[in-house]
């Protein structure tokens, strides 16, 4: 049974009413003091007890209140079996703490659901208040400009002043921004949005970065575009060889002695051999050319395997021997785990680490203390990532969205397909490779299987 407010109100003025009655009747009696002492000590503990019970449901509706605004209600909870002996306010307190708890537990689901979800995601998100402070920044964009934690767009100004000139722009659509970041090329896509929560005005920004979705695009329009160019300049290259060779051997079997011979002029006939062997030498050279750039069109699919990193970065390593010996270059080779392996075809990734290292000794050639190192880590993901970096002279901005361009080289002997066939063998492992550079300050290659 719930003993309710007013019944335990009434039973306390019904004991101090019996208590006046009995404490009038025996002042009014001869001899009986100790009583009166006894039933007045009684009235006083009455009227205080009663008084103090009165107070009590204020003293439990400020506690209430208060635990509402410090938004703590762990002291409204009590064991079902002491139901009984409870004030029904105090459980009416107890159910509107819940439903406030109820409301709370939701709104923090809520919130980690949303956190999760921006955490998961790979697009860059911020939200800004107007002084452009950053109330939220999830990991992609922390790893996107490369920095621990975004509070400010005062950050990204100076990281990457494009993007902070993209998001201040008036209009609210979508803008493609190309920007180096940490020496990285980047190509992003920025969206952004306004909207009021709690009467206050916020923006939230996307960044997706799409370079290896362009790089891709534009890789298989080369293709396309070689294919072309291969097919019509094998059919000019082959017959001017072909003919230029045919005439040189006829003019090969003329002898020099016996210039009588000879209806042309001999300082005609010299130029015409010149002039012969020029073409002849130029159309070798051009069908070179289509044969190189036809490797690039030639990668055939992989053949995967268990492959050990260790052992194929020090295999490469000792391919280069030679060239890092005369050069004098001082080399890191790490690997983590010790007995790290991928599932990939041995010979394309060899081929990829070895074109690399190349170009990294090219890039220390007039360093005074040249340096080139191979890391492969196994990430969180389950992801391996090799990297090979260098203290070399490193590439410029200008140059930085070139270098997967087929032909585009700065080796005076380079035929401008490394990368651009390392990027397509790492694109057939499922793969990608990026490139941070900054001039005079070294390159960094990273690939990603």
């Amino acid at each position: 049974m719930i003993y309710s407010y007013r019944f335990k109100i009434l039973w306390r003025i019904i004991i101090l009413g019996v208590s006046m009655f009995l404490f009038i009747y025996a002042i009014q009696q001869k001899q009986w003091y100790v009583t009166s002492i006894i039933l007045a000590i009684i009235i006083l503990a009455s009227i205080v007890e009663l008084i103090y019970f009165s107070e009590n449901w204020m003293r439990e509706f400020k506690k209430f209140l208060m635990s509402i605004k410090h938004r703590d209600f762990t002291g409204f909870y009590f064991d079902e079996k002491l139901k009984n002996s409870i004030p029904e306010y105090k459980f009416a307190f107890r159910e509107i703490s819940r439903e406030f708890q109820n409301v709370r537990i939701e709104k923090e689901l809520h919130f980690q659901y949303l956190q999760t979800l921006t955490h998961h995601i790979n697009i860059a998100l911020i939200c800004c208040k107007e002084n452009e402070s950053i109330q939220l920044a999830n990991p992609a964009a922390n790893e996107l400009f490369g920095v621990h934690q975004l509070r400010s767009l005062n950050q990204l100004k100076r990281i990457a002043p494009e993007l902070y000139a993209g998001i201040k722009s008036t209009p609210e659509k979508s803008q493609i921004i190309k920007v180096v970041i940490k020496g990285k090329l980047r190509q992003v896509i920025v969206d952004k949005s306004h909207f009021i929560l709690d009467r206050e005005p916020l923006m939230l920004v996307s960044f997706r970065d799409i370079k290896n979705e362009l790089e891709q695009n534009e890789l298989d329009s080369w293709k396309k575009l070689i294919q072309v160019l291969t097919h019509e300049i094998m059919n000019s290259a082959t017959p001017i060889s072909s003919l230029s060779k045919t005439t040189l051997e006829i003019l090969d079997n003329y002898d020099s002695e016996k210039k009588q011979n000879i209806l042309l002029e001999w300082d005609d006939f010299e130029d015409l051999y010149h002039s012969v062997a020029t073409i002849e030498n130029r159309g070798r050279g051009m069908l070179k050319f289509v044969e190189d750039y036809k490797n690039l069109m030639k990668i055939p699919q992989p053949k995967f395997e268990q492959v050990e990193i260790k052992s194929l970065i020090l295999y490469t390593r000792n391919l280069l021997s030679k060239q890092i010996e005369d050069r004098g270059i001082h080399t890191e080779l790490s690997v983590e785990p010790d007995d790290l392996t991928i599932d990939a075809d041995r010979d394309m990734v060899e081929r990829v680490i070895l074109n690399l290292m190349l170009n990294s000794i090219y890039a220390v050639e007039n360093e005074g203390t040249p340096k080139l190192s191979v890391t492969a880590i196994k990430t969180s993901n389950n992801q391996t990532r090799i990297r090979i970096s260098d203290n070399g002279k490193g590439i410029s901005k200008e140059n930085m969205d070139k270098i997967f361009v087929p032909f585009f080289t700065t080796r005076k002997n380079g035929s401008g397909l490394g990368l651009g066939i390392s990027r397509e063998i790492m694109r057939l492992h499922h793969g990608n490779i990026d490139v941070e550079s900054s001039e005079n300050m070294g390159t960094t290659i990273t690939l990603r299987i």
